[in-house]
């Protein structure tokens, strides 16, 4: 019981690491590629940074992003209605 547990926490644990290295690569891709630095200087709130680039994550990367994980577990429920209506098996 004591090893199925912490095998669920390690799983945990490695799949959070993975979502926010995925987030973190989301956010520096683009067309104007930030580097790892700059984003997080950024993310920390550093004065050093730029405006522009200040802009660029929170007011166009930042929210598309962080809706993401929580929409795509919602994605095979938004054609249930559809098959049930049309009896689609």
């Amino acid at each position: 019981m004591v090893k199925t547990r912490r095998r669920g926490y390690g799983i945990l644990l490695l799949t959070t690491l993975v979502l926010i290295g995925v987030m973190l690569v989301a956010l520096s891709l683009g067309r104007y590629q930030l580097s790892f630095s700059e984003l997080i200087a950024t993310l920390t709130g550093q004065t050093s940074v730029s405006p522009v680039i200040h802009n660029i994550v929170f007011s166009l990367r930042l929210p598309r992003i962080l809706p993401r994980p929580q929409l795509v577990p919602l994605s095979p429920s938004r054609g249930l209605p559809i098959r049930v209506f049309f009896k689609i098996p």
